[in-house]
C-alpha cells in the first residue's frame, strides 16, 4: 500500500556555503544531498532531515534511492549519515529494496575512503559513482 504525503512532505533545503542541498520526496522514494556539511550546529540542522526519512523509512515504499553527492563532510555531518544508513539498513534487512549511490569527484580519495568505511557494516545496495 503506497502512503501519499502531502506537498508540505517534501523536503526542500536550499544549500549554502557551509550546508548541503537536500532534496527528499516521500511520494517517489527518492532523497539527495549535495554540497558541503559543515553546519555550526549538526543536529540542529538536520533535525527536520533525520524526522521526515525516519518517519519514512517506517513505511517505505517498494524502492527507495538515497543520493549523496558530497564535496565535503565533517566529522558530526559524518554521525549523522552513520545514523541514517543504520536505519536504511534496518528497514532493507525487513525485504525493502533501496540503494544509496555515493558520488565523488575523480581523485577525491578521502571522500570515496567515507564512503567506503561508511558502507562497512551495511548489506543494502551501495554504489561509488565518480564524476568529473
Amino acid at each position: 500500500m503506497k502512503i501519499l504525503y502531502a506537498m508540505s512532505d517534501i523536503l526542500n533545503i536550499a544549500g549554502t556555503y557551509d550546508t548541503p542541498t537536500i532534496k527528499f520526496d516521500p511520494n517517489e522514494g527518492t532523497f539527495a544531498m549535495s554540497g558541503r556539511s559543515l553546519p555550526a550546529n549538526t543536529f540542529d540542522f538536520y533535525a527536520p532531515m533525520l524526522d521526515a526519512v525516519l518517519d519514512y523509512l517506517k513505511n517505505p515504499l517498494e524502492f527507495s534511492k538515497f543520493d549523496f553527492k558530497m564535496d565535503f563532510i565533517n566529522s558530526s555531518s559524518t554521525k549523522v549519515i552513520q545514523e541514517l544508513f543504520y536505519r536504511i539498513e534496518q528497514v532493507h534487512k525487513k525485504g525493502a529494496k533501496v540503494i544509496v549511490n555515493w558520488y565523488y569527484k575523480f581523485g577525491d580519495e578521502d571522500l570515496k575512503e567515507l564512503g567506503d568505511d561508511l558502507r562497512m557494516d551495511i548489506t543494502f545496495p551501495f554504489e561509488f559513482i565518480a564524476y568529473e
